[in-house]
């Protein structure tokens, strides 16, 4: 009877997917910025507190992950990214990269920065941002500019409206291209 007891007990555990260790083991991302085409630059930030904000070049999006995940000492879950900051880039492969690849969350939020991108992952709060911008779009402020939106128009029209941070902070709409 406690043998069966005991199984009937382990069964949750052994079907969980993330152990509590698991969990504080990665870095989740929040927010990021990318500019370049070759060497692309990332900029990173997390929702742990203990992680500190990466900033890396590379070639390739896999080669910016790993040298993530090694500056950072953990590995780096993308599937909750709320904001993607946009320099200038190669708009359609980074959003469709992000979207397939790295598997961020398709409400994730996208914004122009221009020369300025990785400042504003690097000193702003991406939750704070994402906030802002979503307030902006209800009020009917900006455009919407989640991913699949983006990335869509990106596709069908070679061209986008998307939300961009002017100097002072505030958003305005600007027109991006393939």
């Amino acid at each position: 009877m406690n043998k069966k007891l005991l199984l009937i007990s382990l069964i949750p555990s052994l079907l969980c997917g993330c152990t509590h260790q698991e969990v504080h083991e990665r870095a989740y991302l929040r927010g990021m910025s990318v500019s370049g085409n070759n060497p692309k630059t990332v900029s990173m930030n997390f929702y742990n507190k203990d992680s500190k904000p990466t900033n890396v070049q590379n070639n390739s999006f896999d080669g910016i992950l790993e040298n993530s995940e090694v500056k950072s000492g953990k590995a780096i879950f993308t599937g909750h990214t709320e904001l993607i900051v946009l320099g200038e880039c190669d708009y359609t492969e980074t959003l469709r990269f992000m979207l397939e690849e790295w598997k961020v969350s398709p409400s994730c939020l996208i914004v122009y920065g221009g020369n300025n991108s990785g400042n504003i992952i690097e000193n702003s709060d991406s939750g704070q941002l994402a906030d802002s911008i979503r307030t902006a779009v209800k009020q009917n402020k900006i455009p919407k500019s989640d991913i699949i939106t983006i990335l869509s128009s990106l596709l069908k029209n070679n061209q986008s409206e998307i939300p961009a941070i002017n100097s002072d902070g505030d958003f305005e709409s600007i027109i991006i291209s393939r």
